[in-house]
């Protein structure tokens, strides 16, 4: 400690072979170690041997009883040698006197083991005389408690260093349980001594990332497991994807909070007693990477091996999952229902929306909370209607379309009007959000230009539930052995670092106590989707629970699982109703197909009334599924410049018969032009476009050129292709070029150019950054 290159003050915590010698503190000199004060030393229970002091003592303070041990025992002299230093200078073996003794000699010989060396070497002999050995009473010695041997009940004493040279017993651990008495604690710096709470800690230095400390590899295959008598697997795209090793670094978009949200729900059906009321229901939370490959390997290893507890020890889960919630993206989704299917369980997604989840026939266990991209192109469309604008253009359009669809994933929106904040004037765009925007208050929150104001966003029906809401604010940073993933999810997020965490590279300090707890925090739609997922999972499941295994069951009987029972399970599932809208009335969650059975409201961008530097969202319209569309427009702040409509027929002509096919590309960079549609998704990408072109349709028969209407009529083939619509909308420029093709093999008609703000925008899909501007919390 006197040459630590770790720190001028090290904070200490010895181990058991300390074995509570006060030598181990002090120099060769016998001059004690300054730093070595506010040291915390672990040291099984010490229960001195009163007897067996007084037979050294008569020994070392009697001559004739020391020349008659030494003549047996030739070390004794080598003892008295070396504890009276006689080894180094000539010296006689004399009587000594008690207080001598009890100076030098009685540390010596008190040794913290002397009971467990007497203590075994009764063992022994009681072994070989077959007696049971369960409970130690030596007889030629009168011990003070009888001593009990149990490897399954360990116990250690803790002893802190203080002022004094002395070692003060400030705490017990028994049987996995700490008992620590904090106001006996001492610390020491340098010379000023410190008490609880403000004692010294151990924490790695700031400006550094302590790879020696946690692998960022350990992490990606790590997960969370609420050990309990059945369980809800979550599976979420807590890491990026990486296209070398399959995962990433932690995602800054809020899938850790939607495990969580998972986790917040299984706790909450416990504590109701309402459900499984005679079983406790657990979670795993697996990380997907948003890998479909890296999915399907973690589910078979899940069902094959089960799941690594933190004793070590392996549990068995494939017989007490009741279902699984998840992904985020359609392609993973997609990739989890082909397992799923084969081997029989039931999944829940909570933000998945293509339509091709729909189709029963391959994913017969899959539902969905959400509703599919469809039903929120028809709203779009009857958003546009009343908007009066048939001018649009799909984040890139040649021309002077200023009506803008934003059809993307989440974590793409941010980055992407950060970029045009750079090339955009307010005013001059009205952007149409579509459920991945909802109400994500950062993006307006960074948009000092206000290029967002007057814009629209589509949001699910579904009320976040209040609890849940301060549940997700109260997030602290764990260990990483207990949480692999808050701790960095808070930091990145935030954009600072924690005294406790081993990766300190931003400049500031996080807030200790609930970091997320700030006035402008808003629940994200995953989360409150998940979370919705699993209760309708659990209650279903509590029905076919008490079908298949009775009331009184304690735990998931085979019958639960059986494939003939799987498809009654989807059934109960299915069948839940819940209040989604916060109005107490209960709705069904699914429709009869297992899609979600909500649907959205329209948020408009306004100022805020108390601050107009500020933007905020408006609730102007509503969109059900089932009932009228209401869009209150004199409500909404609109910017009639925005709203675009064709300004002339030879304009517009060209483009309303164009329909243009979108293939995936190989690279992970996409022009936002493409990015569009191609970021839905790699296996979507064709569904989501022929979505899309619900928005490239026109009317079939001019009567009046000065009249502009949108009338979408649908032609809906069965679930097992996509959704197609026909065209017939107005006069509508759009340019959806063919993603990873060249304008070499994918010619443009003239009049719809590679031109325009939305031209050469990068985005990268794993990194969430523009080719100018780098996004680190989403």
């Amino acid at each position: 400690m006197d040459a630590s290159g770790y720190s001028n003050s090290p904070v200490v915590m010895l181990s058991e072979s300390a074995s509570m010698q006060m030598t181990v503190f002090r120099r060769a000199d016998g001059t004690l170690i300054g730093r070595s004060r506010g040291t915390i030393s672990v040291a099984p229970p010490y229960i001195p041997v009163e007897e067996f002091l007084q037979h050294w003592r008569a020994i070392f303070t009697n001559t004739t009883v020391f020349q008659q041990r030494s003549a047996i025992n030739p070390w004794l002299d080598d003892v008295y040698y070396e504890v009276t230093e006689c080894d180094t200078k000539d010296c006689t073996i004399n009587n000594m006197e008690a207080i001598l003794y009890n100076a030098t000699f009685r540390d010596y010989f008190d040794d913290l083991y002397t009971l467990y060396a007497i203590a075994g070497a009764h063992l022994i002999v009681k072994a070989a005389r077959n007696q049971p050995a369960s409970l130690l009473s030596v007889p030629a010695i009168s011990l003070s408690a009888e001593m009990e041997i149990d490897d399954d009940n360990k116990k250690y004493e803790l002893y802190n260093l203080q002022a004094g040279e002395t070692l003060v017993k400030v705490g017990d651990f028994t049987s996995d349980r700490l008992i620590l008495d904090t106001s006996l604690i001492r610390d020491y710096n340098w010379d000023i001594e410190l008490m609880w709470p403000q004692l010294r800690k151990a924490v790695y230095p700031s400006g550094h990332d302590c790879d020696e400390c946690y692998s960022i590899s350990n992490l990606q295959e790590r997960y969370i497991v609420d050990e309990r008598d059945a369980y809800i697997v979550g599976i979420n795209p807590i890491l990026k994807s990486d296209g070398e090793t399959g995962c990433g670094e932690i995602s800054t978009t809020n899938t850790y909070a939607v495990a969580d949200a998972i986790r917040f729900a299984a706790n909450q059906i416990n504590k109701s007693n309402l459900y499984f009321s005679h079983l406790n229901i657990g979670v795993i939370v697996l990380c997907t990477c948003n890998n479909p490959i890296v999915v399907q390997r973690k589910i078979y290893e899940l069902v094959k091996e089960g799941v690594m507890l933190r004793d070590g020890t392996r549990l068995n889960v494939k017989d007490k999952i009741i279902g699984f919630i998840g992904d985020v993206g359609s392609t993973i989704s997609i990739s989890v229902a082909e397992v799923l299917s084969r081997l029989k369980y039931v999944q829940i997604s909570y933000a998945s929306t293509s339509p091709a989840l729909s189709d029963r026939s391959k994913y017969l266990y899959f539902m969905r909370t959400v509703t599919p991209d469809d039903a929120q192109a028809k709203a779009m469309v009857a958003l546009l209607h009343d908007l009066g604008a048939d001018y649009i253009q799909v984040i890139f359009s040649a021309g002077a379309a200023t009506t803008v669809i934003v059809f993307l994933r989440s974590h793409m929106v941010q980055p992407l009007m950060v970029e045009l904040q750079k090339r955009v004037k307010p005013g001059e765009f009205m952007f149409i959000g579509s459920e991945a925007w909802s109400k994500n208050t950062q993006i307006l929150d960074e948009d000092d230009k206000q290029i967002m104001l007057g814009s629209f966003t589509l949001v699910l029906e579904i009320n976040p539930a209040s609890l849940l809401v301060e549940h997700t604010k109260s997030f602290d940073p764990k260990p990483l052995d207990e949480n692999p993933w808050v701790t960095l999810y808070l930091q990145e997020k935030l954009g600072c670092y924690f005294n406790t965490s081993f990766r300190k590279t931003y400049a500031n300090v996080c807030a200790l106590a609930d970091p997320l707890n700030k006035p402008n925090f808003v629940l994200d739609t995953w989360s409150t989707s998940a979370f919705v997922a699993t209760r309708a999972m659990l209650m279903g499941g509590h029905q076919h629970h008490i079908n298949t295994c009775g009331t009184e069951s304690t735990s998931l009987c085979p019958q639960f699982s059986s494939p003939r029972e799987i498809d009654n399970l989807v059934q109960q599932i299915r069948s839940v109703e819940l209040d989604l809208e916060g109005k107490g009335d209960d709705v069904k969650v699914f429709t009869t197909n297992g899609d979600g059975n909500v649907g959205y409201r329209i948020y408009n961008v306004i100022q805020d009334a108390g601050d107009r530097s500020r933007l905020e969202y408006k609730e102007v319209g509503q969109y059900p599924l089932e009932g009228s569309f209401t869009f209150n427009l004199n409500n909404a702040h609109v910017s009639r410049e925005a709203v675009s409509i064709c300004p002339n027929i030879q304009t517009c002509k060209g483009c309303t018969n164009e329909v243009t096919t979108v293939h995936p590309q190989p690279k992970s960079e996409a022009n936002v032009g493409m990015i569009a549609i191609g970021l839905f998704g790699v296996a979507m990408i064709a569904v989501i476009v022929l979505v899309v072109v619900i928005f490239m349709v026109r009317r079939a028969h001019i009567k009046d050129k000065d009249t502009i209407y949108l009338h979408p009529t649908t032609s809906e083939r069965d679930h097992t292709q996509s959704h197609v619509y026909q065209r017939d909308m107005h006069f509508m420029q759009v340019r959806l070029e063919a993603v990873g093709k060249s304008p070499e093999t994918t010619p443009p008609p003239s009049h719809c150019k590679n031109s325009g703000v939305f031209h050469d925008i990068n985005l990268h899909e794993d990194n969430n950054k523009t080719d100018t501007t780098q996004i680190s919390n989403m």
